[in-house]
């Protein structure tokens, strides 16, 4: 590129900030003009083994600045676009600190834990008229993309309803701290925001009311459970696997301060039994727009893989969409049932960045973003998102339907938050 290449400062050395995001930038910054040139985390081990790793995976490339502080980072002059993807209970005061800076801001999703906290968040966005980039990542993922240009295009007429399928076999919510929602909110804020940010960018619409059930039925705690799998000898189904399971050879190879974790912030195979968690290992949400479209998503973390693990059904008033992430498929009816085709949008060529190449898109985007390009979704998405989430726990503790604000409203009076004390295991909430 003739432009010269930005400065990306990455605030939280996580899985997700350095070792997917990160690392992805590293490879990509000849093509898309950026420069990894500053990382901040407060725990020395992990910014010492992410610059050890830009050493050793990545000798052309430049050294990266270490800060311990993020204010620090955020006033570096090297540093063009700052990206914040620290554990979601730490997102609040960076966030709004790089807003104020006047640069360019990325937040990975979930925005905060809480609507007030995301609230507060996107009033300092709203404020300062410097719009943030949100980490949705079905925003860039080229099925859910196509499918919405199909969508404008008219060809199932106006959306009525939509229906999320999400079954997914992601125990890791359980070996990692998102099993505490003092932490992270809760599993449905950190997967399914994503799902309610769909909702509203093919609803073209605010959601008012939500109404949902739901609760912990497998990861339910164990009286005497270790710690973590590295303690555990038994033959369990959850024994990190999967993710978890790759994730922690990673750690054990790359990032020692990972596997030798004695704390459920920093450990990834905590025991999905270990007691403390209480968050929701499935749910049924429903959700009506302030145009009339209706919603339902589908959700539990401890189904079995499979390959329509997660399906996504728009139904028009002549047609619908039916989307299969896994297979990046298209089934397509129109005219009331007269033609119907199937199309291939899976991104294999980029799939090994990450979400089904929805990553290195977002690598992409992230460059534009910082030269002027507008945000894909912004903090008032967020800002949503987490609200249907609040929404939907709140729902499930009362059992009740719940009315949510107008989003638009300057000097909005949030209604009382949901503590983030947690939902107990189903057997023990009274009736």
């Amino acid at each position: 590129m003739s432009e010269r290449p930005l400065g990306v400062g990455i605030i939280g050395l996580g899985t997700r900030g350095f070792w997917n995001l990160g690392r992805n930038i590293l490879k990509l910054s000849g093509e898309v003009g950026l420069k990894l040139v500053a990382l901040c985390d407060r725990t020395p081990e992990r910014l010492d083994e992410a610059i050890g790793c830009v050493k050793a995976e990545y000798p052309n490339a430049p050294v990266p600045t270490g800060y311990r502080n993020y204010q620090q980072l955020i006033d570096d002059p090297a540093v063009d676009i700052v990206m914040v993807t620290t554990q979601t209970y730490q997102h609040r005061e960076p966030v709004i600190a790089a807003i104020r800076s006047g640069k360019k801001v990325f937040c990975e999703k979930p925005l905060g834990r809480t609507t007030e906290e995301s609230q507060a968040i996107y009033e300092a966005e709203r404020e300062s008229g410097n719009t943030v980039l949100i980490g949705f990542t079905r925003r860039y993922e080229r099925p859910w993309m196509r499918a919405a240009e199909l969508v404008s295009s008219g060809i199932i007429g106006d959306v009525r309803m939509l229906l999320l399928r999400a079954v997914i076999p992601y125990d890791v919510y359980f070996h990692r701290w998102h099993r505490e929602r003092r932490y992270s909110g809760g599993a449905l804020n950190d997967k399914s925001s994503h799902h309610f940010d769909v909702f509203s960018w093919f609803a073209g619409a605010d959601p008012v009311h939500v109404h949902a059930f739901g609760g912990r039925h497998v990861f339910l705690p164990e009286e005497g459970a270790p710690f973590r799998c590295a303690e555990c000898e038994r033959d369990c189904p959850y024994r990190v696997t999967g993710m978890a399971q790759n994730e922690t050879r990673l750690a054990a190879k790359t990032q020692p301060s990972v596997a030798q974790a004695t704390d459920v912030l920093h450990a990834h195979d905590v025991c999905v039994y270990y007691p403390g968690a209480d968050i929701l290992d499935h749910a049924i949400v429903s959700v009506e727009f302030n145009n009339e479209v209706r919603a339902s998503l589908f959700w539990t973390v401890y189904g079995p893989k499979a390959p329509d693990q997660e399906s996504f059904e728009i139904v028009g008033t002549k047609g619908k969409i039916q989307l299969i992430r896994e297979t990046g498929t298209l089934h397509v009816i129109t005219d009331h049932g007269k033609h119907r085709f199937t199309e291939d949008a899976k991104d294999t060529a980029n799939a090994g960045f990450g979400h089904f190449g929805a990553d290195r898109r977002l690598v992409e985007t992230l460059s534009a973003f910082g030269r002027g390009a507008a945000s894909t979704v912004s903090c008032r998405g967020g800002w949503v998102a987490t609200s249907v989430v609040e929404a939907a726990i709140r729902s499930i503790e009362e059992r009740r339907v719940v009315t949510l604000p107008e989003f638009d409203r300057s000097g909005l009076a949030v209604s009382e938050s949901v503590g983030l004390e947690g939902i107990a295991p189903d057997q023990d909430r009274s009736a």
